[in-house]
């Protein structure tokens, strides 16, 4: 093993980024720098809530249980999966135990980050805005440069064995090396919110889905009486959500329109959305096509930035997590064979074919359940078969055909 450690330089603190950095920075033989563009206390960019599916538990309880302890303890647990109409007439209730062997977590986004940051906070250098990456002369290494909000003066970071693409959807380390790959829509526009009971009686127990056709209602409860609830439609692909959606009249419109009684919780949700209406998220689903790492092999991307999927089955986060956990445990595992024969490019490689197939059925698992969705949908049907053992089998296997530890951490 040589002497110099390798550097490695993770661009975004998010879940991704964070566990990496988690994974990699008691290890001598890894020098780690991780760069936040938001500062540490700034979670403007962190979104509202979602739910991280049971899978990403046992993933973290293979590799870092400390981790899911942590997660599992401090927040509330996700084991219900619930469908309704928005009239209230029940189509399928699934104990995800029964599928899973934990259970997910209901969690805001910034507390999210908070957990994964927790152990690596002097690892990440906060408020940084990443200017450049490139190769420099021979190939082999890369330089990376960065501003921060301090001063306008230029850092550089050089001597790079790997950097890694963390950054989310709109990375720039995937435009960066990258630069043709177009990000795609769905034909579904979201609308997200946060919310708190403030005394008010709540019907929502757990994460339950309240239909009328294609329009979609999600809610659940979180701690300290703060509810995550969306509202999900079709709109034309490739266009931009039509004004008269996007606004709380026009939700109304959508999913309590004349001669529809609304059930208590898809009241209630409704009703939670339409107080933070100077505060929602708009949003429309995207897909990219997937990308690992770059020609040369010293450039990685994990999580929505190598692959972004539909939120359907709250697989985002999820799979950011297992991407973590398997790229820190494919780095040590090659690494140490790094003088028979081993290198950062065949770490690379040995990452993405212990990832590629599994996230591709993850992802195409997620554009299956996305089925109710679609304007085409037959909303009962479509959602009875989810309640069926074809689908079952595929749902068993995504929470847990997880990845595994190869290297002792």
């Amino acid at each position: 093993m040589s002497e110099k450690p390798l550097r490695v330089a993770i661009v975004g603190s998010g879940v991704a980024g964070s566990l990496l950095a988690y994974g990699l920075s008691n290890d001598p033989r890894f020098e780690v720098f991780c760069f936040e563009k938001v500062a540490a206390d700034d979670y403007s960019l962190a979104g509202t809530g979602l739910n991280i599916s049971p899978n990403s538990i046992t993933t973290l309880r293979n590799f870092y249980p400390e981790v899911a302890e942590d997660l599992l303890e401090s927040n509330l647990p996700w084991k219900e999966f619930n469908v309704s109409l928005v009239t209230g007439e029940p189509l399928i209730s699934l104990n995800l135990l029964d599928v899973a062997d934990d259970p997910g977590v209901r969690i805001r986004w910034a507390d999210l980050y908070t957990h994964c940051r927790k152990p690596v906070m002097d690892r990440i250098t906060f408020a940084t805005d990443v200017k450049s990456i490139a190769y420099e002369e021979g190939g082999e290494t890369l330089k990376l440069t960065y501003t921060n909000s301090q001063s306008d003066t230029v850092h550089e970071l050089d001597g790079l064995d790997l950097v890694v693409g963390a950054d989310g959807r709109y990375s720039l380390v995937r435009d960066t090396f990258f630069p043709k790959i177009q990000s795609r829509l769905c034909g579904m526009g979201i609308c997200r919110a946060l919310f708190y009971d403030e005394g008010k009686p709540n019907p929502l127990r757990e994460y339950g889905q309240w239909f009328l056709g294609a329009h979609r209602l999600l809610g659940f409860p979180l701690t300290n009486g703060a509810n995550y609830c969306t509202a999900t439609f079709p709109i034309p692909i490739e266009s931009q959500i039509p004004p008269e959606k996007k606004s709380v009249e026009g939700l109304y419109q959508m999913f309590a329109p004349e001669g529809v009684s609304l059930c208590k919780e898809a009241k209630f949700i409704l009703e939670g959305i339409a107080s933070e209406k100077d505060n929602l998220h708009w949003a429309r689903f995207q897909v990219s096509d997937f990308q690992w790492q770059d020609e040369a092999g010293h450039v990685l991307l994990l999580g929505d930035a190598s692959h972004a999927m539909v939120p359907t089955l709250g697989q985002g986060a999820t799979q950011a997590i297992e991407d973590a956990c398997a790229a820190a445990d494919s780095l040590k595992l090659l690494y140490d064979e790094k003088n028979r024969g081993g290198s950062v490019v065949s770490a690379l490689q040995h990452y993405r074919e212990r990832r590629e197939a599994r996230v591709q059925f993850c992802s195409d698992l997620s554009d299956d359940a996305s089925d109710t969705l679609r304007p085409d949908t037959d909303v009962v049907k479509d959602t009875l078969r989810k309640a069926q053992p074809p689908f079952l089998d595929q749902l068993s296997r995504l929470y847990r055909d997880v990845p595994k530890p190869l290297v002792n951490s």
